[in-house]
């Protein structure tokens, strides 16, 4: 015995309506959804209208504020508000001030519910400038460098005791680079700090020299300069340059032309 399943004219009838209205109301609920969405985008007292800056110290606060303004004005698609509490993009935000203050060596912005945008600032210190030689055929170029060797703004040519140089060969340093790796910026500093407790000697300045990237020269307040290998053993050449200081050269500094410590226990100094 056979069995058989009969659709009604009715129920097709149904069915057929069910899924034109499902065609229709899905646009719909999605147009509305987004409607919505822009328009919380565009409520007022949810865009970003208080913005906090702390941790300024060497430059005003109008600039940084003047900058991130700029950021934050504007749409996106013509349409939504850059500056709108959940459109703000405060990770782009902070690495645009890097870009645009060297100075600054972190950067952490974030949002606070409703409208305010805290931006937290630590900048670089300071450690010395960095040059290239006057004696290349480059433009003289000098810059401002903290302890990693980063280039952070332009500087003068200085002299005299006051502010640590570093002497460089090759092209003139750039604002925003590393100019001196951290490896070598770690010598220098162990330098200036050893010859100071060994022999009281105060380092004004150093020269690196790329045909000779082995060797470094350390200027000194007594006019004379230090010839050294960078990969000696240093606490070994402290004591040396003590040594000969207070058993040799005594109080005739002012006389000496340079000291040379490559050599080991080997010392040569020559006088002008």
């Amino acid at each position: 015995m056979s069995s058989r399943i009969v659709y009604s004219h009715q129920e097709s009838k149904t069915k057929s309506w069910r899924r034109l209205l499902g065609a229709v109301l899905f646009p719909a609920a999605l147009l509305l959804l987004g409607a919505g969405a822009i328009a919380s985008f565009r409520l007022p007292y949810l865009q970003i209208r208080e913005i906090t800056i702390s941790g300024l110290e060497s430059f005003e606060t109008r600039a940084v504020e003047e900058r991130i303004g700029s950021l934050l004005d504007g749409t996106y698609f013509f349409l939504l508000p850059r500056r709108s509490y959940f459109l703000a993009d405060t990770r782009a935000l902070a690495e645009d001030l890097g870009r645009e203050f060297p100075q600054m060596r972190e950067i952490r912005a974030a949002k606070r519910f409703p409208d305010e945008l805290q931006v937290a600032v630590t900048e670089r210190s300071f450690w010395g400038i960095s040059c290239n030689t006057s004696g290349d055929a480059l433009p003289l170029q000098c810059v401002y460098i903290d302890p990693t060797g980063f280039a952070y703004e332009e500087a003068p040519q200085v002299t005299g005791a006051l502010i640590l140089a570093v002497e460089r060969d090759g092209e003139p340093p750039a604002v925003g680079q590393t100019v001196i790796e951290s490896a070598m910026m770690e010598r220098l500093r162990l330098l200036k700090e050893g010859f100071g407790e060994a022999g009281d000697v105060m380092i004004t300045g150093f020269e690196l020299r790329k045909r000779i990237p082995t060797e470094i020269r350390a200027r000194t307040s007594d006019g004379f300069m230090l010839v050294l290998s960078r990969d000696d053993d240093f606490a070994r050449m402290f004591g040396v340059l003590k040594r000969v200081l207070d058993e040799e050269i005594k109080e005739k500094r002012e006389r000496l032309e340079y000291i040379d410590l490559r050599f080991g226990n080997k010392v040569f100094y020559k006088w002008k």
